[in-house]
């Protein structure tokens, strides 16, 4: 039974500057979209070009809003309606890069191999259902596995070529760790430190936080 506060079916993102539009759809519009301005906001949106016009346009200049609800059989179909009516492949008039899975039915369904948060190594032929296996979102996967966007980890799972960047971090008492890139967090929080200003350490713009220092290499 689907819960009354999940809504189904096709949503746009406009750009109130220019007008241009992105259509997508979902089995839960309010999810996504918050999907959506995560990836955004960190600077990760599989659609490059969504990505810079956020970037440049920033968020207050950025309308969601839900153009029809539907059933679950009939989300791409109306998507792909949308995406013909709005002309959201046209790069003049949209920030759609690929039409819906309506007409790409082979979009999701690849081998691919990926890495876990531990190292473990996993092999898929269907996105999709990885995604629900695994309590993933099936977008910010498909950009992780088919290389929209600049991502290169989600929620710790990487490709097995990809190399992250190894910090050397000396702490007050002089003891030296090494963090993987994207552990931040979690290393923050075990060693009581600010996320942003470690952050800005790591990147260099900091000589130090709380204490703890930068080891260049």
């Amino acid at each position: 039974m689907i819960k009354p506060w999940i809504k189904i079916g096709t949503y746009c993102i406009t750009c109130l500057i220019n007008e241009k539009v992105y259509i997508g759809s979902a089995v839960n519009i309010r999810h996504r979209w918050c999907s959506h301005k995560r990836l955004l906001k960190l600077n990760q949106h599989y659609n490059k070009h969504l990505q810079n016009a956020w970037n440049l346009y920033k968020e207050e200049n950025f309308k969601f809003n839900i153009l029809e609800e539907c059933g679950i059989e009939d989300l791409r179909i109306r998507e792909l309606y949308f995406v013909n009516k709005f002309d959201a492949l046209n790069p003049e008039r949209g920030y759609n890069i690929l039409e819906p899975e309506e007409c790409f039915p082979h979009r999701n369904m690849r081998k691919f191999e990926i890495l876990d948060p531990s190292g473990k190594l996993w092999k898929g032929i269907n996105i999709v259902q990885f995604a629900r296996d695994h309590g993933l979102n099936q977008s910010s996967l498909s950009g992780l596995i088919t290389g929209y966007g600049n991502m290169k980890t989600y929620k710790g799972w990487r490709l097995p070529h990809t190399t992250l960047k190894v910090y050397k971090v000396l702490s007050p008492e002089g003891k030296e760790f090494e963090i993987l890139w994207r552990k931040q967090s979690i290393f923050c929080k075990q060693h009581n430190l600010k996320f942003s200003g470690f952050c800005a350490l790591l990147k260099g713009r900091q000589k130090e936080h709380r204490g703890w220092k930068l080891i260049t290499t």
